[in-house]
């Protein structure tokens, strides 16, 4: 149904962007706008969730906190926040389960996250660092943050592993696997987390 809807605004907009010029340039202009915004919201339609109304948004947030998309790919939010001069950056390796957060639920919107080791706030320009298991051995490569409908495509995968007779987001959290890599050798396990440093 949604491919139907895109289909149909992006011909909509084709048809309007091929007209002629018998109209005034003002009605011309209003119509492309229509076109445009039709286009923008058939394109734009998540598919995760979309039976739970209100709180789709909220569902999607709790899922995007699955580190695994499939039983052999993972991917892990890293922080390259910079250390200073001659200190290059973080490079730490952090659980979405495991971050520091803004807000205590993490579904919560306008969320923020902090690295663990440094403090640092989560950047998107930080990439993902990719594991993919082969005989239980993980191999690993950065990655660039993916695109939105990239997002929507994992939540409908957690939605269909993990969803079934969830009631709230707090829930399908709480269902959530608490995962670590899968190499034991180039990771050095973090203790405690950056908001704990002050605390004996």
């Amino acid at each position: 149904m949604h491919e139907q809807d895109q289909v149909k605004a992006g011909k909509a907009f084709l048809n309007w962007f091929d007209g002629t010029d018998s109209k005034t340039f003002e009605e011309m202009a209003n119509e492309g706008a229509k076109a445009e915004d039709a286009l923008y919201a058939a394109s734009n339609i998540q598919i995760a969730f979309a039976d739970k109304g209100d709180q789709q948004q909220a569902f999607i947030n709790a899922a995007d906190y699955s580190d695994e998309w499939a039983e052999c790919f993972r991917a892990w939010y890293i922080c390259q926040a910079k250390q200073g001069e001659g200190w290059g950056n973080c490079n730490t390796l952090i659980a979405s389960k495991r971050w520091d957060t803004l807000h205590d639920e993490p579904e919560a919107t306008w969320q923020r996250w902090h690295c663990g080791s440094c403090g640092a706030r989560y950047k998107t320009a930080f990439g993902l660092l990719i594991e993919v298991k082969k005989g239980g051995i993980g191999c690993y490569i950065l990655a660039e943050f993916p695109p939105n409908h990239m997002g929507d495509f994992k939540a409908a995968i957690i939605q269909q592993r993990y969803g079934s007779g969830c009631e709230s987001p707090g829930e399908l959290f709480a269902r959530l696997p608490d995962l670590r890599p899968a190499s034991t050798t180039f990771f050095e396990p973090l203790l405690r987390g950056w908001k704990d440093h002050g605390k004996k």
